[in-house]
């Protein structure tokens, strides 16, 4: 396996030294910024109308406000198939509510009201399945199995036809009704995206330690892996994260103490994880020939702006390395091979077995036809050439490396859950 130094240098460097071209910005630190937005290049994507329009998206969280500003216009439904769940929706500013908000606006913000937090995939049909506050609802019987809340909302989320469910809210295990469930939704197309804890104290969270699963780490606008929750001197390092995202110092909305939707500035893995949702979701709109296995599979073979050998870091905490919309959009997924290439966490659930046996073919995909072409936005962007001179000098360096991950013999440890 490559040295944790050797594969820190490769993604942190090429990630920081691309950063070092994106303008500075103008908003304050306590109220964040979209610096995400020009790395990624989202303005000009969305230029060319790939804008997630026609992709079913769910969000499986606790709360949301709809009634803000920054979702009006959008294609934003609240889900009543949570019947256990206390309201999902509140105008109130409450720790669950300003969570599941966040979420969201990164997914399909329209850029008003305020922090003006703009969506990367703002056309997506995107559906709130909501967990409720405090508590999350207890474990049903559906279909004979029985499910816990996450389970609940994932049988619904697939049934009412979404090609991504993305969560930032963990759990410390899952039911074997909830494996069931998970294993119809990869072989069904569905991909499965979650949120890693943000402190390597609290260990294992689901669904992200689960086989299949895309599990998302944050990053700073520096490319560094974020500063662990409880001890900032030191990273939050995942050994089984699949992709990092932007996640550090986002703009955000809604003061608790002060309880207002006012500009916040908010971190965290559970912000980079719905943004990874959505650059998945502007890809199945472009190739909606696609398979859910074969999105995934593109996901990690192009992150980086550029091409280069395909690394997996599992010490220094950048997985396959940090997503790349660009990259991910130029390159046709369906010339990867249609099998899930997550099924090595230590988990060990689902088994290939039980994804085989869950049978069904992948849900009906969307048209390619781009929608009509949105108001360019002025972004800034990313000087290619660095990007590629970087790339290529980091690449000298390392060489062609293909690191195998051996795992095994780990128990699931215990947590206390919640939001990551």
């Amino acid at each position: 396996m490559k040295s944790r130094g050797a594969l820190r240098g490769m993604f942190a460097g090429a990630l920081a030294l691309a950063l070092a071209t994106v303008p500075a910005v103008s908003a304050m630190a306590d109220t964040g910024s979209s610096w995400w937005y020009d790395y990624y290049n989202v303005g000009q994507v969305q230029s060319e109308g790939w804008t997630g329009e026609g992709v079913k998206v769910a969000v499986i969280d606790r709360q949301i406000n709809p009634e803000l500003p920054v979702f009006q216009g959008t294609s934003l439904t609240v889900s009543d198939a949570m019947s256990c769940a206390s309201p999902v929706t509140t105008t109130a500013v409450t720790r669950d509510s300003r969570h599941g908000t966040n979420i969201t606006s990164q997914l399909i913000g329209n850029g008003q009201g305020p922090s003006a937090v703009k969506g990367i995939s703002p056309k997506a049909d995107v559906t709130f399945y909501g967990l409720g506050a405090g508590d999350k609802c207890p474990t049903e019987v559906v279909g004979g199995r029985d499910l816990s809340d996450f389970g609940q909302a994932l049988h619904a989320a697939v049934a009412d036809g979404n090609s991504i469910v993305t969560t930032s809210v963990a759990w410390d295990a899952l039911t074997s009704g909830d494996v069931t469930e998970l294993a119809k939704a990869i072989a069904h197309g569905v991909v499965v995206v979650g949120s890693t804890n943000n402190d390597p104290s609290q260990n294992t969270a689901f669904p992200a330690a689960s086989n299949g699963v895309v599990a998302v780490n944050s990053i700073t606008s520096a490319g560094a892996i974020q500063p662990a929750e409880n001890d900032p001197s030191v990273p939050n390092i995942v050994d089984e994260v699949t992709v990092v995202a932007a996640g550090e110092g986002l703009a955000g909305i809604g003061d608790v103490e002060a309880g207002s939707w006012t500009a916040t500035s908010t971190s965290g893995a559970s912000l980079a994880t719905p943004i990874v949702a959505g650059i998945l979701a502007v890809a199945k709109q472009k190739y909606p020939k696609a398979t859910g296995n074969q999105l995934v599979q593109s996901l990690i073979h192009n992150t980086t702006p550029e091409d280069h050998a395909f690394v997996r870091d599992t010490t220094s905490g950048f997985g396959y390395g940090p997503v790349s919309l660009t990259h991910l959009l130029a390159v046709d997924p369906t010339q990867y091979p249609d099998e899930n290439p997550l099924l090595d966490k230590a988990s060990g659930e689902p088994t290939a077995k039980q994804i085989t046996d869950a049978g069904g073919a992948p849900t009906a995909a969307p048209s390619a036809t781009p929608g009509a072409a949105v108001q360019s936005r002025d972004g800034g962007g990313i000087s290619v050439p660095l990007i590629v001179g970087v790339v290529v000098g980091v690449l000298a360096v390392v060489g062609v490396i293909v690191v195998m991950v051996v795992l095994g013999g780990r128990r699931k440890k215990k947590t206390t859950g919640g939001i990551a």
